[in-house]
Protein backbone atom coordinates (compact mmCIF):
# COMPACT_ATOMS: atom_id res chain seq x y z
CA UNK A 1 0.00 0.00 0.00
CA UNK A 2 1.15 3.86 -1.05
CA UNK A 3 0.75 6.63 0.71
CA UNK A 4 -1.04 7.37 -2.14
CA UNK A 5 -3.40 4.74 -1.80
CA UNK A 6 -3.77 5.73 1.72
CA UNK A 7 -4.82 9.08 1.09
CA UNK A 8 -7.57 7.89 -0.97
CA UNK A 9 -8.82 5.71 1.55
CA UNK A 10 -8.94 8.64 4.10
CA UNK A 11 -10.12 11.21 1.61
CA UNK A 12 -13.07 8.61 0.77
CA UNK A 13 -13.94 7.81 4.15
CA UNK A 14 -13.99 11.16 5.46
CA UNK A 15 -16.20 12.03 1.96
CA UNK A 16 -19.14 9.28 2.96
CA UNK A 17 -18.73 10.63 6.84
CA UNK A 18 -19.66 13.77 5.86
CA UNK A 19 -22.18 12.89 3.05
CA UNK A 20 -24.15 10.33 5.26
CA UNK A 21 -23.56 10.91 8.84
CA UNK A 22 -26.87 12.53 9.86
CA UNK A 23 -25.80 15.99 11.74
CA UNK A 24 -27.02 14.28 15.47
CA UNK A 25 -24.12 11.86 15.49
CA UNK A 26 -21.42 14.75 13.89
CA UNK A 27 -22.53 16.32 17.34
CA UNK A 28 -21.44 13.33 19.60
CA UNK A 29 -18.58 12.93 17.55
CA UNK A 30 -17.22 16.05 18.14
CA UNK A 31 -17.91 15.32 21.85
CA UNK A 32 -16.06 12.37 21.85
CA UNK A 33 -13.01 14.52 20.28
CA UNK A 34 -13.75 17.40 23.29
CA UNK A 35 -13.59 14.48 25.57
CA UNK A 36 -10.29 13.05 24.15
CA UNK A 37 -8.52 15.81 23.78
CA UNK A 38 -9.42 16.86 27.38
CA UNK A 39 -7.90 13.20 28.32
CA UNK A 40 -4.87 13.94 26.93
CA UNK A 41 -4.34 17.26 28.73
CA UNK A 42 -5.49 15.57 32.10
CA UNK A 43 -2.65 12.69 31.46
CA UNK A 44 -0.19 15.57 30.61
CA UNK A 45 -1.14 17.32 33.64
CA UNK A 46 -0.38 13.43 35.58
CA UNK A 47 2.89 13.43 34.05
CA UNK A 48 4.33 16.54 34.99
CA UNK A 49 3.04 17.25 38.40
CA UNK A 50 2.31 14.13 39.82
CA UNK A 51 -0.44 11.69 40.47
CA UNK A 52 -3.82 13.23 39.75
CA UNK A 53 -5.89 10.65 38.24
CA UNK A 54 -9.25 11.11 39.92
CA UNK A 55 -10.79 13.22 36.51
CA UNK A 56 -10.06 10.42 34.18
CA UNK A 57 -12.23 7.97 35.23
CA UNK A 58 -15.31 10.02 34.31
CA UNK A 59 -13.84 10.86 31.66
CA UNK A 60 -13.70 7.46 30.06
CA UNK A 61 -16.86 6.66 31.80
CA UNK A 62 -18.62 9.92 29.49
CA UNK A 63 -16.58 8.65 26.33
CA UNK A 64 -17.95 4.89 26.65
CA UNK A 65 -21.49 6.41 27.27
CA UNK A 66 -21.31 8.41 24.35
CA UNK A 67 -20.87 5.36 21.94
CA UNK A 68 -23.20 3.71 23.52
CA UNK A 69 -25.42 6.94 22.50
CA UNK A 70 -24.74 6.52 19.07
CA UNK A 71 -25.09 2.84 18.68
CA UNK A 72 -28.21 3.25 20.04
CA UNK A 73 -30.04 6.11 18.06
CA UNK A 74 -27.92 5.69 14.82
CA UNK A 75 -29.49 2.63 13.25
CA UNK A 76 -27.09 3.37 9.96
CA UNK A 77 -23.86 2.95 12.01
CA UNK A 78 -25.79 -0.30 14.05
CA UNK A 79 -26.57 -1.19 9.65
CA UNK A 80 -23.41 -0.66 8.88
CA UNK A 81 -21.45 -2.82 11.39
CA UNK A 82 -23.68 -5.79 11.14
CA UNK A 83 -23.35 -5.61 7.44
CA UNK A 84 -19.34 -5.46 7.83
CA UNK A 85 -18.76 -8.60 10.47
Amino acid sequence: MTADDAQDVVRNMWNRYVKETPQRTKLIDVFMAFLVTLGAIQFVYCVLAGNYVCLCFPLLSSFYLQIVIILETDTHVLYSLSTHS
